[in-house]
Parts: structure tokens; sequence; C-alpha cells
């Protein structure tokens, strides 16, 4: 019986163009009724696509840069894909969207402060500088595997212990995500072109905006915990591809 009903449910989902699928914790947008995805996200998204078009390729047309937007646009994919998929599965641990939000915000960016500080100091540096890249793409997919389970087994204890448990989690990630960044500024400053690094807090603010967008549609429509990959993913990419940046990152003479 139960089949036969998931059966003629899928057979109305289909027949009246709506959403009838349960939630779930991966996906616990029980507003959401719409087989496609809401025209208010579209429509940021377009609006991303035209701001980089208008205000920034042409900028890079006249810097004659070659690669390092590609690094900066992944950087600001990336992070907010990872930060706005942990707010909604650590949601459901802290119990409460606006306390969620404030103890994933203060352990990824105190993380990150740190990770951006210390990647500076000499004895600290990395061999190869874009390493951090791999931990982070690690880190990632052991969230995505144990995160649910480490969740569960403590979702009974205090919230002070739950706190905790968050920061141990997030903290060391963001200390990670901290590091790609600076680096970034400082190559394109022994490349002599100090003069574009506003150009590229542009467009990686500008690419955040259409991250955390891009976070929302593939949570609301596939899951949360696919927007997590894709995020490490995109920093695994970026490593993969950093031998074109540490290499061949310059401009045209």
């Amino acid at each position: 019986q139960l089949t036969l009903a998931s059966e003629r449910t899928n057979q109305i989902d289909i027949g009246s163009g709506l959403n009838l699928s349960p939630t779930t914790d991966n996906s616990p947008y029980f507003f959401d009724f719409k087989s496609g995805i809401e025209s208010n996200l579209l429509i940021l998204l377009a609006g991303v696509a035209l701001i980089s078009l208008i205000f920034f390729r042409p900028a890079f047309r006249r810097n004659k840069l070659k690669r390092s937007p590609f690094f900066f646009i992944g950087l600001g994919l990336g992070f907010m894909l990872i930060e706005i998929s942990l707010l909604q599965k650590f949601t459901l641990l802290l119990g409460h969207p606006t306390r969620s939000f404030i103890v994933i915000l203060i352990a990824l960016l105190t993380g990150g402060g740190l990770g951006s500080l210390v990647g500076g100091w000499p004895k600290f540096r990395f061999k190869k500088k874009y390493l951090p890249l791999v931990f982070i793409s690690i880190l990632t997919i052991v969230d995505f595997v144990l995160i649910e389970t480490i969740l569960y087994n403590v979702r009974i204890s205090s919230l002070a212990n739950r706190i905790l448990v968050s920061f141990v989690l997030l903290v060391p990630l963001g200390f990670f995500m901290g590091m790609p960044f600076p680096h970034g500024l400082k190559l394109l400053k022994q490349k002599k072109k100090g003069n574009v690094v506003p150009l590229m807090w542009g467009l990686n603010g500008t690419m955040s905006i259409g991250g955390s967008v891009l976070a929302v549609i593939i949570s609301m429509k596939i899951g949360t915990s696919y927007a997590l990959a894709l995020g490490g993913l995109i920093y695994l990419l970026l490593f993969l591809f950093s031998p074109l940046y540490e290499k061949n990152w310059k401009v045209s003479p």
C-alpha cells in the first residue's frame, strides 16, 4: 500500500507540476511546492551574471588578465556554498536558525582570520602554496560523510557542548579557507598587478552572492549535502589547476 501511495503521489506530482515530496533534514523546505526554481532566485543569479559582464569583463580585458579571475570566482562560489550548507546542517544541532547563523559565522570567520594571519608567517608557509585547498576539500568530504552521524550523537547534549562541538568541527575548516584568498592577492602583487586587487575583491564578493543563491537552489531541489559537496569540489578543482596559476598567472606584456 505504501508503494502504491508513493506511485500515486508521483503521478500527482508530475501531473500537477507541484512538488509533493516529503521534507527531509537534507531538504527541509516544507513551503516549496513548485517543481521548478523560484523566479526571484533566477533573477538574483541573472543579476550576478549581468554585473559581472558589465563591470568586470571590460576591466579584465583592459588589464589583459588571463587566469586570475577564475581563481577568485572559484573562491567566492566555493566559500558560500560550504557556508550556507553548514548553516542549514547545524540548525538541526543548535535548534534555531539565528543561533546557528551566529555560531557558524563566528567559527568560520575566527578560523578564517587565524588562517589568513598564520598563512603569512614565514615559518608556517606550505611548500605547496595551494595545499590548503586540498585540506578544505578533505574536511568538506568528512563533513559530507560524517556530519549527520556526529550531529545525531550529540543532539541531546547541553547547548554549551553542542556549540563546542560546532567550533571543533568548523574552526579547522575556516582556518584553511582563510588562506587561499590572501595568497592570491599576494601573488598578484608579486606579478606587479596590485592595481587589479580591488577588481578581485569585487569579483570575489559578487561571486559570493551568486554562490549563496546557488546553494539555496541546490538545497531546495536536491539537498543541502549536494551543495556542500559542490563547494568542496570547487576547492579541489582549484587545487588541481593550481599549476596553471603558479606558473602562468600573469598578464600579457
